[in-house]
């Protein structure tokens, strides 16, 4: 079932959008907003922590596409970003928009409309998610200098016990942070940060590389794979809850994945290179890249190597209340060779 949401899905770029765009000439450009001039606030403040409430692979029929131009071109009338001889067809962006997603779809078959209350009731038990730390913020609508971290989620504290699922509304809720998010465990130190993010017109933007932890329902059970976002960017509305609560909202995670590191979560959900829906689904995911991993080699007729993705989200107050190890991706499959598009 999985494979065959893979095989339907790659080769889409069903997409959707939020606030934060640039437009930037026409007809495309909907870009994410370049920093602004120091803030007109006062001194930075402290620690702001929030949960995702929400995650989004599409929106509503009739509402605005979820997404960024990642290569700042307009694919359609202008040229691809990269070359891709297994591409079935023109692969333009979201006319007038210059928008790229072509992983959209494949996260929209995982978690479809149906399992969709699935999904949000899992980041509500804090079987997944991410906290949002950050630092630095003046307050004001436009501050040139704070730090963003990330975390992935891995348990809500008190809820292995049968509590209460998370609310969201006063950052009470106190979230258990991934081992594998940390690179110093005695501070909390995320390896995932930016400490070059800003605020622009109300929005947070932060630049970061980041595995997004996911559990994918697999039947009775769910199967944990990483979506690796490089070259990433979190925007979005931020707002302070309190003294030490984050809100974010009308916000989304974008970014590139490279092809090697989605082949190696394939073997994460079960499906081995044996598998006879493996080569229709290789196919069509490699069919779909439209970007090189690289955002340098935008233009220059490399060839693809990566997926747009766009995953829209929105945050919460809520605290970290501890870090445990979790269940990484697993292959079932054993050794397989490197797989590749070429």
């Amino acid at each position: 079932m999985i494979g065959t949401a893979f095989a339907l899905a790659a080769g889409c770029s069903v997409v959707t959008s939020y606030d934060g765009f640039t437009p930037e000439g026409p007809p495309c450009g909907k870009r994410v907003p370049d920093r602004p001039g120091a803030g007109t606030g006062g001194p930075g403040g402290g620690n702001l922590f929030g949960a995702l409430s929400a995650v989004r692979f599409l929106e509503p029929p009739g509402a605005p596409p979820l997404g960024y131009d990642l290569d700042k071109l307009c694919t359609c009338p202008d040229r691809r970003a990269c070359k891709n001889p297994k591409a079935v067809d023109q692969q333009c962006d979201v006319p007038g928009t210059g928008i790229d997603n072509a992983a959209g779809g494949i996260l929209n078959v995982l978690f479809p409309p149906q399992a969709d209350a699935l999904l949000q009731s899992s980041l509500r038990h804090g079987k997944k998610g991410i906290m949002i730390r950050v630092q630095g913020w003046d307050g004001s609508a436009n501050d040139s200098d704070v730090s963003v971290s990330v975390f992935n989620i891995v348990g809500l504290k008190g809820d292995e016990e049968g509590g209460a699922p998370a609310t969201f509304d006063g950052g009470a809720d106190e979230f258990i942070v991934d081992d594998a998010s940390l690179l110093n465990a005695m501070d909390l130190g995320s390896r995932y940060f930016d400490t070059s993010a800003y605020v622009t017109n109300g929005l947070l933007v932060a630049a970061l590389d980041y595995d997004f932890r996911l559990e994918v329902p697999t039947g009775d059970a769910a199967a944990v794979v990483f979506v690796p976002l490089r070259a990433a960017r979190l925007v979005g509305k931020i707002e302070r809850v309190g003294t030490t609560g984050l809100r974010m909202s009308n916000a989304q995670l974008v970014g590139r994945v490279p092809i090697a590191e989605i082949f190696a979560q394939l073997a994460a959900i079960g499906l081995c290179q044996n598998n006879p829906m493996y080569p229709t689904v290789k196919a069509s995911t490699c069919a779909a890249l439209d970007l090189p991993a690289k955002p340098a080699n935008d233009g220059k007729d490399v060839g693809c190597d990566a997926l747009s993705i766009a995953i829209g989200i929105t945050a919460g107050p809520a605290k970290i209340g501890g870090h445990a190890p979790s269940a990484g991706a697993q292959s079932p499959c054993g050794d397989q060779p490197v797989e590749r598009c070429q």
